[in-house]
């Protein structure tokens, strides 16, 4: 188990690029999914999003897995006392605060600099998901307060995206406390308890649920009887999972990637995939691709998509603006990675060292 806690697999970053990807492809595609009226119409398209596969460019569909992933790697933290529990809660909050902070900022420089023409473009199409987004203006107040209002409120004004936020950090703080309990409890009593808590909290809070279900994996994996008959029970959680898709459940999407997340160690040719310099880069640069993908699409991407529709038609103006927009995203979290997220790990690194210096002095 100790040994396990220390090692974050490569194939896991890989995991967190393709679901950040796919969040973004989803979310490029519901603008075309969601329009009352696009004309002429992509038929492609229409296709792919009518037919039974539809699941696979689905964002909710791929944000499970993300989720998945977030509460697996939490669960690899050790905690032993009362107050070890209250700074890791607290290093988790920042460890999400910092980055929406340096990330509301560039969105709101992004507005100033390009503006936010998602509401521009509907004399070119009809799609009023799309073009409701920022239609209000922002301050610097606004970005100051952007980590209290995202993640305690739930208001994720900058980026709707963010929703998730608040969850992810209360399902965090939850697994910390399962993982307090586990050294009073005797033999699966948090594998148990962990599954009891996802199974209620499903319905209302399927964030939560779902980032327990990744903690669920990580307990399983450092058990010694689940170890030895791993092979069995990942392939029938992914056969069962592939027969039932079609059920309007996101359980599924839960079995199937709690499958995949066990599975991929075991096949070479899945974690040489998930491994390789591509997904490891995406994996890295996940934050920025899903802080960036919808402000991007909503500034950048649609005046580039406004501005090519006076010279080609509608479906070109639109893939053409799509592509763009996921070139710059990538270009953007790509320097976000090397320049504000590297100052928050900084900064995340003296603040767990003060902490970590008063803990000794009280001892």
């Amino acid at each position: 188990m100790e040994q396990l806690q220390k090692r974050q697999t490569a194939y896991i970053t890989g995991l967190k690029g393709l679901a950040c990807v796919m969040v973004m492809v989803g979310h490029y595609l519901d603008i075309y999914g969601y329009a009352s009226d696009f004309t002429p119409s992509i038929p492609l398209l229409d296709r792919l999003l009518r037919s039974s596969w539809s699941f696979l460019v689905n964002e909710q569909y791929w944000l499970y897995l993300f989720f998945i992933v977030s509460g697996y790697l939490v669960s690899a933290s050790s905690i032993c006392s009362v107050f070890s529990l209250l700074k890791k809660c607290f290093l988790r909050f920042l460890r999400l605060a910092l980055p929406v902070l340096f990330s509301c900022g560039l969105i709101y420089l992004l507005s100033l600099t390009f503006g936010f023409h998602a509401g521009d473009t509907g004399s070119f199409f009809q799609c009023e998901w799309f073009q409701s987004c920022y239609l209000t203006s922002f301050s610097w107040l606004d970005v100051v307060k952007s980590p209290i209002e995202t993640i305690v409120f739930r208001r994720p004004n900058f980026n709707p995206p963010y929703w998730v936020l608040r969850d992810m950090f209360l399902s965090s703080c939850l697994i910390y406390f399962i993982r307090l309990m586990s050294s009073r409890w005797i033999g699966e009593a948090s594998a148990i308890v962990t599954t009891l808590l996802a199974a209620v909290l499903y319905q209302k809070h399927p964030v939560i649920a779902a980032c327990l279900f990744g903690s669920l994996v990580w307990l399983l994996q450092g058990n010694c009887t689940f170890h030895n008959h791993r092979h069995c029970v990942s392939a029938s959680l992914l056969l069962l999972s592939l027969l039932l898709f079609l059920l309007p459940s996101k359980i599924l999407s839960l079995i199937f990637f709690a499958a995949l997340l066990i599975l991929i160690p075991e096949l070479p040719c899945l974690d040489s995939l998930f491994s390789s310099r591509l997904f490891q880069f995406l994996g890295r640069i996940s934050w920025g691709i899903y802080s960036f993908h919808w402000p991007v699409c909503c500034s950048i991407g649609a005046l580039i998509f406004i501005k090519l529709s006076l010279y080609v038609r509608l479906p070109s103006a639109y893939i053409l603006s799509l592509l763009l927009s996921a070139i710059v995203t990538v270009l953007i979290s790509f320097l976000f990675y090397h320049s504000f997220e590297h100052l928050s790990g900084v900064l995340l690194w003296k603040i767990n060292s003060a902490l970590c210096a008063v803990t000794k002095k009280k001892g």
